[in-house]
C-alpha cells in the first residue's frame, strides 16, 4: 500500500469537516494503461487568473504517468493540463470521467453550483447554453493531438451551434458516469436533482 499521490497543495481551499464538493473528483486509467501508464484525474484547482472576478475555483482535467513498479506512485511532475472550466460556486463540480467503448474520454461538468438554479448564470441556465462548458458531458480524443482532438461525430464538432467538445447538454451535476459493459454499451449518467428527485 502507501501514498499514490499527494496533491493537496494543488487543490482549491476545501472546508474540512463541513459540506464541500471540491477536491480530487475522479480518476480513470487509459484503456491502454498496461503499456502506456497514462492516468487521468479531475480536481478543483484554485481559481485561475483569467477567470471572472469573484468566482470560486477552476475544474481541471489532467493527465499523469504512473511508472511501473512498487509501490504504485503517480509522478507528480508528469501533469499535463488538458481541460479547464472556471466555476462560480464551490458545489456542482461533477468531474466524473470514463473512457467509452470508442476509446474517447467522457467528462462530466456541473452547472456552476448554488441552489435553485439561481445566482451567476444566464437566464436560460448553463445546462441549456451550448456555448459554455458548464452543465455538460464532454467527449474528447486524448490519443491524438495536444491537449486533445475533437471526435468528428460529436454533435457540435464544427463549433457552429455549440462548443465542439459537447456530447450531451441540459445537465445539472452528473455525479455518476459509466458505460454498460455488454449489449450496445449505452452511457448511463446519474444527475443531481434538488430536494425530492434525482435523475
Amino acid at each position: 500500500a502507501g501514498l499514490v499521490l499527494n496533491w493537496s497543495n494543488h487543490l482549491s481551499t476545501v472546508s474540512y469537516g463541513a459540506f464541500d464538493e471540491r477536491g480530487i473528483l475522479d480518476l480513470a486509467l487509459h484503456p491502454g494503461w498496461a503499456t502506456n501508464q497514462r492516468i487521468f484525474m479531475t480536481y478543483t484547482a484554485p481559481l485561475r487568473v483569467t477567470a471572472p472576478t469573484g468566482w470560486n475555483c477552476t475544474l481541471r482535467l489532467s493527465e499523469f504517468k504512473l511508472p511501473a513498479g512498487e509501490p504504485a506512485r503517480i509522478d507528480p511532475n508528469s501533469e499535463k493540463v488538458l481541460f479547464e472550466v472556471d466555476k462560480p460556486y464551490h458545489n456542482h463540480n461533477s468531474g466524473r470521467i470514463a473512457f467509452g467503448p470508442d476509446g474517447r474520454l467522457y467528462l462530466g461538468v456541473g452547472d456552476g453550483g448554488l441552489g435553485n438554479d439561481q445566482g451567476l448564470r444566464p437566464a436560460t441556465g448553463n445546462g441549456q447554453n451550448r456555448f459554455t462548458r458548464l452543465g455538460k458531458i464532454h467527449r474528447i480524443d486524448v490519443d491524438h493531438g495536444f491537449p486533445y482532438t475533437i471526435p468528428s461525430d460529436n454533435p457540435f464538432a464544427d463549433g457552429a451551434e455549440g462548443l465542439p467538445e459537447i456530447y450531451a447538454y441540459g445537465l445539472r451535476n452528473v455525479w455518476g458516469l459509466s458505460f454498460d459493459r455488454g449489449g450496445t454499451h449505452e452511457l448511463f449518467a446519474a444527475d443531481v436533482g434538488q430536494d425530492l428527485f434525482e435523475e
